[in-house]
């Protein structure tokens, strides 16, 4: 519940995030989105999901450590009744951030640290970065002692020492751990300095690159006898040194029918197939293992089934197949519910919009990776029109599919070289509101929602920051999610005009990100 301030005085309302930021809530984003297209989900994940639950080490010592195998399975259902209440721990928060704070943060990665210090106590501060800490360090501890297990037993004495003593070994695996831990600094202080990169698209990335190799060779190593260990060293080397390089900077941006789908999701299926017909080909011109020394090693049917002694205990209540079926359908209504709340609405991205501008004024991309520490734009980045004169407009064309009422949003840029405008519609003009947060000293939070026929888009919150708003992180640049109205519209093209009040010695820029389109009911 929050406190809505009006002319009228203060009223308590209920927030309700998914009926006032519905395009934050849509799962399944069109195969040319550039994080999460949902065609790269059903397609890349398949082998994210192999390589990350299956053939990860990381992974695979816990289950290995169960008491029993059927503690394993139900340990990796209960991991699944995880990624249900996931959602609510890492997306909900930043969306909350979002709606209250948008003026305040230029980096998304710093809303969950700046909602902490938000809302928390000094002491339970402490407390949650504490914990935090302690996640993070149990983390980097499972990824080193896996690493330096492969490279210490896997590689060294595999390959280069296969008589060296236990003590050497341990020395190894020290030397090696150390060396994975400054890899990792190494790596994490170049991500830190790439513009307009959050810590999230980054992280996927990485996971959707180094999977599809390592995918491939897995599962044609445990369901085709006729895979070689030949094929599959040949497939891991190439699939990262030719194969990845050949998708990602060749492929896709080579042919255009291709490049509207250029997302690492795509490549990564892409990657996949081109690694599975790759080990096919080299184990058929190579020789495989026989069949009694490939006994226990290949997947068959029986890998399904539950010891009978385990069978028989692990009955009713404790049924593995009935949590699991437990499982999947609270994730799959999850899912459904949130996607059919934020389905409705369109994203569209300015600069895939057909526009005009004067011949006084010019208009163009502005790339995510032109602003130093901001990374809040989407797409390719936004639309900067510079206007020649007061008065001067760019014009969008907003395609409708169907006639109705709907509720028009836009997501602009907020700056010291930004300046005043107003919005029109097929010539009505817009009612532009957008909520404002301030954090009393109480710790209460306190929105008053603006209505006005024009925007500033000079002011920056943390200029002139009263006694609660001082821990305000924004930059020089926000964005801000302006509300347009509802309007009566008819199927076809309809023009959205943001037009340039005054020029401005500072500036007088108009930055427009995302149109939004959401009928009215939803």
């Amino acid at each position: 519940e929050r406190v809505y301030m009006n002319e009228a005085g203060v009223s308590s309302i209920r927030y309700n995030s998914l009926s006032e930021l519905p395009e934050r809530f849509i799962v399944f984003h069109p195969p040319s989105h550039e994080m999460i297209p949902w065609t790269g989900i059903v397609l890349g994940i398949f082998s994210v999901g192999v390589w990350y639950n299956c053939a990860n080490q990381f992974m695979i010592q816990r289950c290995l450590g169960a008491r029993s195998e059927w503690d394993a399975r139900m340990g990796i259902v209960m991991a699944g009744f995880s990624k249900a209440v996931l959602p609510l721990i890492v997306v909900v928060p930043g969306i909350i951030a979002f709606y209250l704070f948008q003026d305040r943060i230029s980096d998304g990665d710093q809303s969950w640290p700046f909602l902490v210090q938000q809302f928390l106590p000094s002491g339970l501060v402490g407390l949650v970065l504490a914990g935090l800490a302690s996640a993070i360090l149990s983390t980097l501890s499972a990824i080193t002692n896996s690493s330096s297990t492969i490279f210490t037993l896997d590689l060294y004495r595999a390959i280069l020492r296969p008589a060296a003593d236990d003590r050497e070994l341990h020395m190894v695996g020290r030397i090696s751990a150390a060396a994975a831990m400054l890899i990792g600094v190494f790596v994490a202080t170049v991500a830190a300095s790439a513009k307009g990169v959050t810590v999230f698209g980054l992280i996927q990335q990485i996971f959707f690159y180094i999977a599809p190799p390592i995918s491939a060779v897995f599962l044609a190593g445990i369901l085709w006898p006729g895979a070689t260990s030949a094929a599959a060293t040949i497939t891991l080397v190439a699939g990262f040194t030719i194969l990845l390089p050949l998708v990602a900077f060749v492929i896709f941006p080579g042919f255009a029918f291709l490049q509207p789908y250029d997302n690492f999701m795509h490549h990564t299926f892409t990657v996949f197939v081109l690694s599975v017909i790759l080990l096919v080909v080299v184990s058929l011109f190579t020789k495989p293992k026989s069949r009694q020394e490939l006994e226990g090693v290949i997947w068959t049917k029986s890998a399904f089934g539950i010891l009978a002694d385990e069978k028989s205990r692990y009955r009713g209540i404790r049924s593995l197949p009935l949590w699991w079926a437990v499982m999947v359908l609270i994730i799959v209504s999850l899912y459904g519910y949130t996607n059919s709340r934020g389905a409705q609405t369109q994203v569209m991205e300015a600069e895939e919009l057909e526009y005009i501008i004067p011949d006084s004024a010019t208009a163009g991309l502005q790339a995510r990776q032109e602003l130093e520490d901001f990374n809040l734009w989407t797409g390719s980045g936004q639309v900067l029109f510079t206007p020649g004169s007061p008065g001067d407009a760019i014009t969008f064309r907003l395609p409708i599919d169907r006639a109705g009422e709907y509720r028009i949003a836009a997501m602009v840029t907020r700056g010291p070289s930004y300046g005043r405008f107003r919005v029109t519609l097929d010539g009505k003009e817009a009612q532009i509101s957008y909520p404002v947060s301030r954090l009393t000293p109480q710790g209460d939070i306190e929105i008053s929602h603006t209505k006005d026929s024009a925007f500033d888009s000079r002011r920056v919150a943390g200029e002139e920051p009263s006694a609660a708003d001082r821990s305000s992180i924004a930059g020089a640049h926000v964005v801000q999610r302006l509300s347009l109205g509802e309007f009566r519209l008819e199927a076809g093209p309809h023009l959205v005009v943001f037009e340039a009040i005054d020029l401005l010695e500072a500036g007088s820029q108009i930055g427009v990100d995302q149109l939004i389109i959401t009928p009215e009911g939803h």
